[in-house]
């Protein structure tokens, strides 16, 4: 992680914002130290109850691909690989809307002592899938639009302003392959001379700088709701009658 200390680059960031990005570079070296490489059913010599367990999973999996997703696009950023580093912040993007949507209803659940709810919202998160042939309760939850619609409302308080929603779709448009993610993205046209220029590294750095940083960013927020769902953890823990621990 050492190599990430200036993941944006004196040339393309002012020197001003060195300590953000080392506030940046230091939130994925918390989270990559906070992986486990096992989540057992007993921990610090007392046995963990099962759901419990299964959120104490699920976290973890959040925490791994934050992590990968997150040196990736630096990884590709500091080579000049544009592209893929914003394909992967759009990924960042998305575990942020999911870990937010799991937190909101287990919340709302630990509150009402629902441990049937609780247990059943783990499950689902966890095996949630967009095949057609899973279980009908597993796609209950919504689509992946529907926790980013969800994470604009409680944080904005604005059915009518969609700043996470507006962001994902500007980095879907880049990442497709239409014109904002190929002849938009690589060329720039000279209509009078009927001449399209290209170039492995666009020369639209402006828009590619700001649409990363807003979707890398995301894993400060991350880090904050995941320290949130373990927060839960000792209260749902409560609420597990001893014979079923």
């Amino acid at each position: 992680l050492k190599a990430h200390c200036y993941m944006l680059g004196i040339k393309t960031f002012p020197e001003k914002e060195n300590d953000f990005i080392q506030e940046l570079n230091n939130c994925l070296s918390r989270l990559a130290d906070s992986r486990k490489p096992k989540v057992g059913a007993v921990e610090d010599g007392r046995i963990k109850p099962k759901i419990v367990w299964k959120i104490d999973c699920l976290c973890q999996g959040f925490i791994y691909r934050t992590v990968e997703l997150a040196e990736g696009a630096s990884v590709c950023w500091n080579k000049n690989n544009q592209l893929s580093a914003l394909i992967l912040a759009r990924g960042i993007l998305e575990t942020l809307a999911a870990a937010h949507d799991f937190f909101q209803k287990v919340k709302l659940a630990t509150t009402k002592k629902d441990l049937a709810e609780i247990d059943s919202l783990a499950m689902t998160y966890t095996f949630i899938s967009t095949n057609s042939s899973t279980n009908e309760k597993l796609q209950a939850v919504g689509s992946l639009m529907s926790f980013i619609d969800r994470f604009d409302i409680h944080y904005l308080r604005d059915r009518n302003t969609k700043h996470l929603r507006k962001l994902y779709g500007i980095l879907s448009e880049i990442t497709h392959p239409n014109h904002a993610g190929t002849v938009g993205f690589f060329g720039k046209l000279n209509p009078e001379l009927h001449e399209h220029y290209f170039n492995a590294t666009p020369k639209n750095n402006e828009y590619a700088i700001s649409n990363f940083i807003a979707g890398y960013i995301s894993i400060l927020i991350l880090e904050s709701i995941i320290e949130k769902i373990e927060s839960l953890t000792p209260n749902i823990h409560q609420l597990v009658p001893i014979k079923n621990l």
